[in-house]
């Protein structure tokens, strides 16, 4: 069983609260590469209900295009800002393609 199956059935479930979520969370920031505070960007990802992108409402559970994610520059490691599954995913995309292209001109 893969530790992604476990967290989100576990939040889904409820069981364990907030200091569950909060280290699961943790561990998978940790594990992406997030440089900043937990705490403070845990208080922001607890505060936020609205992607910043799209305003669409986001979800704590499941696996939809809903779900609240946590971006961050996969360069520095610095905490950007709180975006549902979607707009993280077309962020990385259009970062990734901009890159390459720049990096090919040369």
């Amino acid at each position: 069983m893969n530790y992604n199956y476990r967290r989100y059935h576990a939040i889904q479930r409820g069981y364990k609260g907030d200091e569950y979520l909060k280290k699961m969370l943790f561990k998978g920031w940790r594990n992406v590469g997030l440089k900043d505070n937990f705490e403070d960007v845990f208080l922001i990802y607890q505060k936020q209900t609205h992607c910043e992108i799209c305003n669409v409402r986001l979800k704590n559970k499941g696996h939809g295009k809903d779900r609240k994610v946590m971006n961050h520059c996969h360069k520095t490691g610095w905490f950007l800002n709180i975006l549902c599954m979607w707009c993280n995913i077309q962020e990385h995309n259009d970062n990734y393609w901009q890159v390459e292209l720049l990096g090919s001109s040369k």
